[in-house]
């Protein structure tokens, strides 16, 4: 696939190339020092074109790649760290982001780690949840006062927003502009939920997949490890407690798990 902009046209291994390219220079501008060796981290589930790719657009970056592990591996490995103990047994890494999503079940034996099963799938993420909420603003004032939205007046990013904040708590409202004038628009969590009800059910669908394809019951799994920074949604949480039976772990800044993890491994 090719994206074209007003740069030029860049398949996605170039795009990541730029990304990393930045990246790099900024730490080590931040540093002051050359990264000597670097750690990269995949999705379980990635195929092989998708990993040979990866790695061509940081080794384009100029990264000195020593090692590729799991993203799971990564993140099981910094629970570990910031648990101060060996991991051992069985365990789920949950991990959903601003884009994708995939729950593996691994099995860890200190810093020996099995991947048993991997499920996911690669557009469920952050970025479709706002969607849905920017298409639900939209809906409303469209009800309320018969105009269209304005992208000026409530965009993606005030979704994202509006969606960490019912997170936070029961019902929100914003302010938005369209064709039609301003508008107070009340959202409540439970209308956000039933809105992306379908990715949910695809979420709790691959969770319990995953624990059949690993040949496992859910009472044998002992953590949920959360990842990504999409868990922070409640909704997810209770996915979790009703597939696997359980809280999940939720340590640090969900977000740099995965890097963090990566870090450890270095």
């Amino acid at each position: 696939k090719v994206y074209s902009t007003r740069w030029g046209d860049y398949t996605p291994t170039q795009l990541s190339t730029i990304v990393l390219r930045k990246l790099k220079a900024e730490t080590e501008k931040a540093t002051r020092a050359s990264i000597d060796a670097a750690v990269v981290t995949i999705p379980a589930n990635f195929s092989n074109e998708a990993r040979e790719a990866t790695l061509a657009a940081a080794k384009a970056a100029g990264l000195p790649v020593q090692h590729i592990i799991n993203e799971p591996t990564a993140a099981a490995l910094y629970y570990a760290f910031s648990a101060g103990a060996d991991l051992a047994g069985i365990y789920a890494v949950f991990d959903l982001g601003g884009g994708t999503f995939d729950v593996t079940i691994i099995s860890a034996n200190g810093n020996t780690i099995e991947v048993l099963a991997s499920e996911g799938v690669n557009r469920l993420g952050g970025d479709d949840f706002d969607n849905k909420l920017f298409d639900l603003v939209r809906s409303k004032y469209t009800k309320a006062s018969g105009g269209e939205l304005e992208s000026e007046g409530f965009g993606r990013l005030e979704a994202e927003e509006l969606k960490k904040d019912l997170s936070l708590k029961q019902s929100d409202r914003r302010r938005v502009n369209g064709t039609a004038g301003r508008q107070d628009i009340q959202i409540t969590r439970e209308e956000f939920e039933d809105a992306i009800s379908t990715q949910l059910a695809q979420i709790e669908l691959l969770c319990e997949t995953a624990i059949q394809e690993a040949n496992v019951a859910a009472s044998d799994i002992r953590e949920v490890i959360f990842a990504g920074g999409s868990t922070r949604m409640p909704a997810v949480r209770q996915i979790v407690k009703r597939v696997f039976g359980k809280e999940p772990i939720t340590f640090g800044n969900p977000d740099e798990v995965v890097a963090l993890g990566a870090a450890v491994y270095a």
